[in-house]
């Protein structure tokens, strides 16, 4: 009980009776994400600084994320297709309206610009516009690690409440958009990062769910291919998934924005451009690796929180809760299992060489498959049963063999687990 919150702990069966009455879940188009979730992706560009040089408005000089002064926000809202961009400098004047048709290069996408005088009304700006759009969904890449915590701390030492990004915002209530907390690093026994950034399951905003897709791609891409990044910078995704980067065209070979000139204004063309594309390329991989497709089909199927659904810890101590109907107790192991560890897959290396006629057998979805075919499960264990199951147990430093343990489970009735393993497997299929 203790690692559930206490929304997680009433999250019911989707068929559970209340009263009188059953509360169902519509599975129609649960993966038409464009018809159902207002997706707003969104990314920054900032004006940075060196030395001692800070922005005017600067409340913690030693956090990088302050240290920096926002000059552009873009946006690209998936129910209406379209783009819009916040602006800010001094030699800009007040608010006025940029038409696609004027950005450069013939860079035609539907877009609206509004420029302002300064970061602070800029900024004002914006707030009025998530009000006014209220999207379900913001998604950005290298999000938790960047913009989020970025755009807290540029709106902190501008005087505005960073909770006014929240549906929720009254001036009475606190932390509806909360101080990015960093990473506990268990050998130092300390938090890390403090204020830099989020962990990738928090969500900052009450009432806004927020996806870092640099980390919610890396994660699906690294499942489905078997293949791990190495660099997840957008423009390298780009390139691996469609051969585009953040070249513009196939003759200029263009270089970024000199993000520590101050007088941007003489090229705001170019900086709009470079932001777009940004934004361009991150619909552009959701298309084709839909990561936040994925998690909204899983939350429909599972009808969990946003943030436990990020984690797969959380997501799992939640079903089983629901379907064993109790919730379970933590973990209290007994010392001499420490020194134990239990045989898994057999994993077989392969000779480094070119070999004919050499067949691969795979056990697909081996683990759930298993877990149906012996009634795995915590309650359809029986000293009687008629299902045996064995396997080694080793050292866990030198790996030699200690002993063969066997467990005997039921089949007289259908355990929690094996239900729960053909529910997902039976849905990854229909995603599939």
């Amino acid at each position: 009980m203790g690692r559930m919150n206490h929304a997680e702990q009433f999250c019911w069966k989707p068929t559970q009776k209340i009263g009188q009455e059953t509360a169902e879940v519509n599975m129609d188009g649960p993966f038409d994400i464009n018809n159902t979730h207002r997706i707003l992706y969104w990314d920054i560009e900032a004006l940075q600084f060196r030395g001692n040089d800070r922005p005017i408005n600067c409340k913690d000089p030693d956090n990088p994320r302050d240290k920096q002064e926002i000059t552009l926000i873009g946006v690209y809202e998936s129910w209406s297709n379209q783009y819009m961009v916040f602006g800010q400098h001094k030699q800009l004047g007040k608010k006025f309206v940029v038409e696609s048709s004027e950005l450069p290069y013939e860079y035609q996408v539907k877009c609206e610009v509004r420029m302002y005088h300064d970061e602070t009304d800029m900024l004002n700006g914006f707030i009025e516009y998530i009000d006014a759009a209220d999207p379900d969904l913001l998604a950005a890449w290298w999000g938790d690690g960047y913009d989020l915590p970025t755009l807290y701390h540029r709106l902190v030492s501008n005087d505005i409440d960073p909770s006014r990004m929240s549906p929720f915002y009254r001036p009475t209530n606190f932390e509806l958009f909360s101080e990015p907390r960093g990473l506990w690093d268990q050998k130092a026994n300390r938090m890390v990062d403090v204020g830099i950034k989020y962990a990738f399951d928090t969500q900052p905003i009450r009432g806004r769910n927020v996806f870092d897709m640099m980390s919610g791609f890396a994660s699906m891409y690294k499942a489905t291919t078997n293949t791990e990044i190495m660099q997840k910078g957008i423009d390298v995704v780009g390139e691996i998934l469609f051969g585009e980067g953040k070249k513009f065209d196939d003759e200029a070979d263009e270089k970024s924005p000199d993000f520590y000139d101050k007088d941007y204004h003489l090229f705001i063309e170019k900086y709009i451009r470079y932001l777009l594309r940004d934004i361009e390329l991150m619909v552009k991989i959701e298309e084709r690796v839909p990561a936040i497709g994925l998690n909204i089909a899983m939350q429909s199927f599972t009808q969990i929180p946003w943030e436990s659904l990020l984690k797969p810890t959380k997501l799992f101590h939640i079903l089983f809760s629901r379907e064993a109907g109790f919730l379970m107790p933590d973990v209290i192991y007994e010392d001499k299992l420490t020194e134990e560890s239990y045989e898994a897959a057999y994993v077989l290396h392969g000779i480094i060489g070119i070999w004919k006629n050499v067949l691969a057998l795979d056990g697909a979805s081996l683990y759930p498959e298993n877990i149906n075919k012996k009634n795995i499960s915590h309650e359809t264990i029986d000293d009687n049963g008629d299902i045996f199951a064995e396997w080694d147990v080793k050292d866990k430093k030198s790996k030699k063999f200690i002993r063969r343990d066997s467990v005997t489970f039921t089949s007289g009735f259908r355990g929690f687990l094996p239900k729960l393993a053909e529910g997902f497997l039976n849905q990854r299929g229909l995603y599939k």
